[in-house]
């Protein structure tokens, strides 16, 4: 069944949007919906699209077959808003089987390319009518705004997943707290980090503590949070309350009001032995025993004790330790935690 023009505009702001009848979907899967319809409304074989920046392809998708190669030359002598056909595109590989391609422009120094084409099995190789033509034309008004927004979401939406990819590298989470001390909002992957430590979220939301005075005053500052929200109640001003909530694992939290939500900033550190031997290794030019120290050092070991541990003699990891150090460029185990610590091999 062909698809109307408006669904086709539709699906276009669909895919630019990364948004399918209201759910988060594969890019590719939304690109595809569009120029599925496209081709239908088209009466095309197979549809495409390009996004172009200074000549080159930054993005590509493509429905059905099979798919024309166009050159930087030939889309450079393309002007923008003009249908082609492919007596026009002489650069193809095939140029006999029936093709309609336009440009359009999306900023300075971007253009999206957008073609139809005919294979001849279903329609022999019969030319675009006219309408077909106007159909594609009709699109151009719509593209460059679209694939503006797709690049501009794009970006921002890799720029978060890098601020919460460090975020999480450092042990920092998050939640959002109802006044009543549900959890309404959080990181993905923040229940697994609350094992061990003297909070953890029940399935229905709410925090539960290992300590009852640990929940009262929970509880407590929460209520004074809250209140300090509305001054008819008499709250205090104080807009922040710190909690150590470390038992097997450490864990410290900020609850904070911000713009009339409660929020609360949690930082699990990682232990070094988190990262593994061979992540040390490639990040320091460690030999293994070397790594091994380090990462006994780091999680708080004594130099007796993390020789103990990894079944050493004394003259031995002395010797392990110069060597350690020396590589490290650092003069002692205090400053091996420090580096270890305060460096880069948390990113």
């Amino acid at each position: 069944m062909a698809s109307s023009e408006e669904a086709v505009i539709a699906s276009l702001f669909s895919a630019a949007s990364g948004y399918g009848a209201g759910e988060a979907a594969a890019p590719f899967e939304l690109w595809s919906d569009f120029l599925r319809g496209l081709a239908q409304m088209t009466g095309a074989d197979a549809a495409g699209l390009l996004s172009l920046r200074g000549g080159e392809v930054t993005g590509a998708w493509s429905w059905g077959g099979p798919v024309p190669v166009f050159s930087r030359a030939l889309i450079e002598r393309m002007r923008s808003g003009r249908i082609y056909g492919q007596s026009e595109l002489s650069d193809l590989a095939n140029p006999d089987l029936p093709l309609r391609a336009l440009r359009s422009r999306i900023d300075a120094t971007s253009h999206a390319l957008v073609w139809i084409g005919r294979n001849g099995v279903d329609h022999g190789i019969a030319d675009f009518r006219a309408r077909d033509g106007v159909g594609l034309s009709r699109l151009a008004p719509y593209l460059g705004p679209a694939l503006q927004s797709y690049q501009a979401l794009r970006a921002e939406r890799a720029r978060h997943a890098r601020d919460s990819r460090i975020a999480r590298d450092l042990g920092g989470y998050w939640m959002q707290i109802s006044p009543a001390g549900r959890v309404v909002a959080q990181s993905a992957d923040l229940p697994a980090r609350l094992e061990g430590t003297a909070m953890t979220l029940t399935e229905q939301g709410w925090l539960a503590f290992t300590s009852p005075d640990l929940a009262r005053r929970f509880r407590a500052r929460l209520a004074e949070l809250g209140a300090a929200e509305r001054p008819e109640a008499g709250g205090s001003a104080a807009g922040w309350a710190a909690f150590d909530l470390s038992e097997t694992r450490p864990l410290a939290m900020v609850l904070r009001m911000e713009e009339g939500a409660i929020m609360a900033y949690l930082r699990q550190p990682r232990a070094i032995g988190e990262m593994g031997e061979t992540h040390l290794m490639q990040h320091y030019g460690l030999a293994r025993s070397e790594a091994r120290l380090a990462i006994c050092l780091g999680d708080g070991l004594s130099l007796a004790e993390a020789g103990e541990a990894l079944g050493w003699q004394r003259e031995t990891a002395r010797s392990y330790s110069k060597q350690l150090y020396a590589k490290l460029g650092v003069a002692g185990q205090s400053a091996v935690v420090r580096l270890l610590w305060s460096g880069g091999l948390w990113l």
